[in-house]
């Protein structure tokens, strides 16, 4: 009770103002800004180094960039050797149109053949739309067994997946081909698009998290993604591969870097 009683005394003399009624020291904080903007304390936090002692803006840059630098896979160079790559995401996530342009950016090296493939639905039918990307294309399909691992010529074959199916019912497809043809020979990359709330992102990590899947933002000009959702994607240790929009199949997939991506926060956070 005597604890109690010292709280409400405490909280008694606590007055709520709005941000811009602060002192002129507090207002004009670095962190209590980009707070403002949307980034959650914790990010803020761990990245208070890069912008400690720096005037506001030039400090923003240097936190939208350690940002950036926590979200960029280390490897991101070796994407294009994969061989086999997975694409899982929620239906109307963009996870079928980035199949189609990855083939595209893939297809770029001659010496290596390109399959667009999707899993067993029962009918034993491609759906239309991935047929017609590979007929765009010129690439050649095919239909894989929910619990098997594509038939692939290692070296000179790369099969792109796009998993229709429940996520839950690929993992076994996933896990098998990692073991025939080796973890860093097989790729999984879940599209998040624009728009996409903090909660979906916490949802989707745990329903993915051990399938270490790299992250593909899509259709980026539809809706953006904002402070609070890359501060959780930072938060889940997450990391960003791809950037896309909607539209293009040819020429509309940007692999993440740490410049790509801190001029995206800069424009849009």
């Amino acid at each position: 009770r005597n604890e109690i009683k010292d709280i409400k005394n405490m909280l008694s003399s606590v007055v709520v103002t709005e941000p811009q009624n602060l002192n002129d020291n507090v207002a004009s904080s670095t962190a209590l800004k980009l707070r403002q903007s949307g980034f959650s304390p914790k990010v803020i936090k761990k990245l208070e180094k890069s912008f400690f002692g720096k005037d506001y803006e030039t400090g923003r840059v240097s936190f939208l960039r350690s940002l950036a630098q926590t979200l960029i896979p280390f490897d991101i160079e070796s994407l294009k050797e994969k061989q086999i790559f997975y694409i899982i995401g929620s239906s109307g996530s963009g996870r079928t149109t980035l199949a189609a342009k990855l083939a595209a950016l893939l297809a770029d090296n001659k010496s290596n053949s390109i399959i667009l493939s999707e899993f067993q639905n029962g009918t034993g039918v491609m759906s239309e739309h991935l047929r017609g990307f590979a007929r765009l294309l010129n690439l050649k399909t095919a239909i894989i067994e929910k619990d098997k691992a594509p038939i692939s010529e290692v070296n000179s074959q790369k099969t792109i997946i796009d998993v229709s199916l429940d996520l839950a019912q690929s993992i076994e497809s996933i896990k098998v081909s990692r073991k025939i043809y080796g973890h860093k020979n097989v790729c999984v990359i879940l599209t998040l698009p624009g728009g996409s709330s903090s909660k979906l992102i916490e949802m989707l990590n745990k329903s993915s998290e051990n399938l270490e899947p790299l992250i593909a933002l899509s259709k980026l000009d539809e809706c953006e993604i904002g402070p609070e959702e890359f501060s959780k994607l930072s938060e889940l240790d997450s990391k960003i591969g791809i950037i896309t929009g909607t539209n293009d199949l040819v020429g509309s997939i940007a692999l993440s870097s740490e410049n790509v991506l801190t001029q995206y926060l800069k424009e849009n956070c």
